[in-house]
């Protein structure tokens, strides 16, 4: 996911900004990501962002 090229829509936007958080687990599985955003008191588009980006990420 933080690979997600820009213009990549949601998921691009929730990239950018995971990227520029040094705490990002970037090695991190889903789950990581989940307890990552939890601490971070994300709002319902950054699960949603989440949530398409794993899907994407399953079809490959």
């Amino acid at each position: 996911m933080a690979a997600a090229p820009e213009g990549a829509g949601w998921i691009g936007d929730f990239a950018l900004a995971a990227s520029a958080d040094r705490t990002f687990p970037r090695t991190g599985d889903p789950e990581a990501v989940r307890q990552w955003l939890s601490g971070k008191r994300a709002s319902g588009d950054d699960w949603a962002a989440l949530e398409d980006a794993e899907n994407d990420y399953l079809c490959y």
